[in-house]
């Protein structure tokens, strides 16, 4: 009887991320269940699908599926692990869990600490003691318009779940206003649709690629494990923006530090990832965000020396407590090599081809133990159509 069996949810960059970090741990397949099988993990060898329509938004549906696989696999494996994409996915399984007919591991924090860290601003309060938290304006439907705003702020939704739920015309993740009157009307537009929980304007940090760095890191009982990197190219289409398409090492020490203060501060424990931006008139850090699941391109940590899935399953599985702080040079990419570069500002083309990180430049979605050939090519055209489609913005 093997030891364990992955099932991981959703199809998207992340979940094949797992699936490959899993597979290259351990040599294993994983489950994946999904509503629909997206590009990133079309023709994997490395992944079994049971795909069920409306997986995503019934929890009766999610709960049948989950009930099926354990059925179909009981006499084969052990333990079984449940790896999630994304909040949504996550916050189901966990409250779920007691209609599972199986004992599940879940490498997330409780549905208790998720909820205490539910809207930005709490995070902030928490860590305001540890002089991180970016210095913000919490506004609502009543009082926006009477507010004395900066004239450079960037405004994001409080609550990013409900905020997430309702993508109007004109959605974007966030804004940069540059004015108090774009900043109302920014304010207004949200507000005239469903959305109807506060809304953080924050000063403007001036600072563009280069200074946005990941942390994303696994706390066990007794241990943490940290990767960090540098982003250094903005995915600038409206719905993406906040995500990163290239991605390398840092040596900014004090981040590991800043980590474990956080985590421990918040009573945090299983994975978990935090933005943080470097102020570049005072070089001072803040933390933006965090969240209680790996990053969508985390697998730049695994790039880093640091394999948060097998970390995550040596802890739930094996009782293994592992402590690794990532140390290996990088390059991480999720669109096409040649026009990552060539999009690349000239400093950053420089650090992102150094000969030590293209040992390391790795696309998570370009497998060589996973790539059939009819993989190969729709990852090919998969890629072809994102790069063109992301590149053509230049700004925001």
């Amino acid at each position: 009887m093997n030891e364990f069996l992955p099932i991981i949810l959703g199809s998207d960059l992340n979940t094949y991320s797992i699936a490959r970090e899993i597979h290259e741990a351990y040599g294993i397949k994983s489950t994946v269940a999904t509503s629909m099988i997206l590009a990133p993990c079309l023709n994997s060898q490395i992944i079994d699908f049971y795909k069920r329509d409306n997986f995503s938004k019934d929890e009766d549906i999610f709960c049948k599926t989950l009930n099926e696989i354990y059925a179909d696999n009981k006499d084969k494996y052990k333990e079984f692990i449940i790896f999630s994409p994304d909040d949504n996915f996550r916050n189901i399984a966990i409250r779920n869990r007691e209609r599972l007919d199986f004992e599940v591991h879940l490498p997330y924090a409780n549905l208790k600490k998720i909820d205490e860290l539910l809207t930005k601003n709490s995070f902030y309060e928490k860590i305001a003691k540890l002089d991180l938290a970016p210095k913000t304006l919490l506004v609502n439907k009543e009082n926006y318009k009477d507010q004395d705003y900066p004239e450079d702020v960037y405004i994001k939704a409080n609550n990013d779940i409900f905020y997430k739920k309702d993508r109007f015309d004109g959605w974007q993740k966030g804004y940069h206003s540059k004015s108090k009157d774009q900043t109302i009307k920014i304010i207004e537009k949200i507000y005239q649709n469903s959305y109807d929980d506060e809304i953080l304007v924050q000063e403007f940090l001036k600072g563009s690629d280069g200074t946005e760095f990941n942390v994303d890191g696994y706390r066990s009982k007794d241990t943490i494990s940290i990767a960090k990197c540098k982003n250094i190219l903005l995915d600038k289409r409206v719905e993406w923006i906040g995500n990163y398409v290239a991605k390398i090492d840092t040596d900014e020490e004090i981040l590991v530090d800043y980590a474990k203060k956080i985590v421990e501060t918040l009573g945090v424990y299983g994975l978990f990832n935090i933005d943080f931006k470097k102020d570049i008139e005072t070089g001072k850090f803040y933390a933006f965000e965090i969240n209680l699941r790996q990053g969508r391109s985390h697998y730049y940590a695994t790039q880093n020396g640091v394999n948060l899935s097998k970390i995550a399953i040596e802890d739930q599985i094996y009782d293994n407590q592992l402590e690794i702080i990532g140390d290996k040079a990088f390059s991480y990419y999720n669109l096409k090599l040649k026009e990552t570069i060539d999009n690349l500002a000239d400093n950053f083309k420089d650090e992102f081809t150094k000969e030590k990180r293209m040992a390391n430049a790795i696309n998570p979605l370009i497998y060589d133990k996973d790539m059939s050939f009819m993989r190969k090519i729709k990852i090919h055209k998969y890629l072809d159509r994102l790069s063109k489609e992301t590149f053509e913005i230049k700004e925001i």
